[in-house]
C-alpha cells in the first residue's frame, strides 16, 4: 500500500518521509496509549465512530487505487504526503488506536509494559515498511501498478470491514437495549 502512495519521489524523499510518518503514527500510538479514552470522552466520542470515520478515509484511498485519475504527474512533488494518510490511518488505523487504548487501560495484566508493546510493534513495522521499498524495485513498474490495484482491492475489504464493525458497535452500544 506504501509504495504506491510514494512511487512519485526519489528513494531518498520516501525514506524521509517513511520515516516521518512512522514516527508521527508513534506519537499518535503513545497518545492513545495514555490518553485516548480520555480524549474520546471529552470530545463525547466512541470506538465505533473512530471506527467509522477511518473505514471512509480507507475506502477513500482505496478508490484512488483502483481507479487511478487519468491526469496524474509524472515524478512532480506538487503536495507531500504529511500524516493522512501513511500516519493515520494506515500506520495508526482506528483498530491500532482501539488496540492501544485496550492495553492501556489493561496495563497491569501485561508481563511487560504496554510502552514496550507499542514500540516494539513500531520497530517491526517500520523496518518492514523500509524493506518495502527494495521490494517494490525487483517488481518493476508493472508489477508495482498490478500490486496497487490488488492492495486498492483489498484495502477497499479493509474499509467496508471496518465500516461494518463501527456500525455494529454502535448498533450494539446505542441501539440495543440493556
Amino acid at each position: 500500500m506504501f509504495a504506491p502512495l510514494l512511487r512519485r519521489y526519489s528513494e531518498k524523499k520516501r525514506l524521509v518521509i517513511l520515516l516521518r510518518e512512522s514516527a508521527f503514527a508513534l506519537l499518535i500510538l503513545v497518545a492513545f496509549l495514555f490518553g485516548g479514552h480520555y480524549l474520546l470522552d471529552a470530545m463525547s466520542l466512541s470506538n465505533a465512530s473512530l471506527t467509522v470515520a477511518g473505514g471512509i478515509i480507507l475506502l477513500i484511498i482505496a478508490m484512488r487505487m483502483i481507479f487511478p485519475s487519468k491526469d496524474k504527474d509524472d515524478g512532480q512533488d506538487t503536495e507531500e504526503l504529511f500524516i493522512v494518510p501513511i500516519a493515520t490511518p494506515l500506520i495508526a488505523g482506528p483498530s491500532a488506536l482501539a488496540w492501544v487504548m485496550m492495553i492501556g487501560t489493561q496495563g497491569e495484566s501485561y508481563s511487560t509494559s504496554p510502552f514496550a508493546i507499542v514500540l516494539i510493534a513500531w520497530v517491526i513495522s517500520t523496518t518492514v515498511l523500509m524493506l518495502g521499498f527494495a521490494f517494490s524495485r525487483y517488481i518493476g513498474k508493472r508489477g508495482l501498478l498490478a500490486l496497487e490495484r490488488l492492495m486498492g482491492m483489498l484495502l477497499t475489504v479493509m474499509a467496508i470491514q471496518m465500516l461494518l464493525s463501527g456500525i455494529a458497535q454502535f448498533y450494539l452500544i446505542h441501539l440495543v437495549p440493556a
